[in-house]
């Protein structure tokens, strides 16, 4: 079984793509996504200053060629039919996107966050347009019913203890990799995720993740 993990968010979209076979779950790749960002420029790779999404596939292009393709030039603050365009785009440059048996996301409080939801929902219909199975996650069912205080340091901590987990579960060269992205956190929740998923099949996964988090607080006192 192949998964992809997504922490859905416009610019810092964590996603880990995992395998679990034999109760053995390997960690293939993992990243971060921005739909606010656009591809190079077609013709010369230079960063892209313009758009045309009026053709058959979207083009991108830097100041130079921008009238070339009839392109025009990019807002500061990108539309919601923009944004889902760019995304779609990201989307479809996945390599591994046709191996991928099924789709986990976090599903985003509509209220409290409205934009990750606007993105959430783009996600969802896309994969569900090219067939594939998906799954909506709640945000604490990764922590296992674990109650966080209900204070300013709830976001943060939850962070922390996401890169916790994954610290302690991972293999060491893997989580270094890791550190090297802006927001590890991200990625660490969508890896959680996935791990999450694949404890319906392993009660020994969540077993030692309920053991991490009665270790984690034990440090904070």
């Amino acid at each position: 079984m192949k998964v992809l993990s997504i922490d859905c968010a416009i610019k810092n979209c964590g996603w880990s793509y995992l395998s679990y076979e034999n109760k053995n779950i390997n960690i293939i790749d993992f990243g971060l996504l921005d739909f606010t960002t656009f591809p190079l420029c077609k013709v010369c790779s230079e960063p892209s200053i313009a758009f045309n999404f009026d053709e058959c596939e979207p083009v991108y292009c830097c100041k130079g060629h921008m009238k070339q393709f009839n392109c025009k030039k990019i807002k500061k603050k990108l539309t919601s039919q923009e944004i889902c365009k760019n995304l779609i785009q990201k989307l479809k440059n996945i390599a591994f996107i046709d191996n991928i048996d099924i789709v986990i996301l976090e599903n985003q409080p509509s209220l409290q966050n409205p934009t990750s939801k606007a993105v959430q929902v783009m996600l969802m219909t896309y994969f569900t347009t090219i067939n594939k199975n998906v799954i909506l996650q709640n945000p604490n069912q990764k922590f296992y019913g674990y109650k966080f205080e209900n204070n300013k340091k709830k976001y943060k901590d939850r962070k922390l203890m996401s890169i916790y987990l994954i610290k302690n579960t991972i293999k060491k060269e893997i989580f270094n990799k890791l550190l090297q992205y802006s927001k590890t956190d991200d990625i660490c929740d969508s890896i959680l995720m996935g791990y999450c998923y694949f404890s319906e099949e392993d009660k020994k996964i969540k077993d030692n993740f309920l053991k991490l988090i009665e270790e984690y607080e034990k440090q904070k006192k």
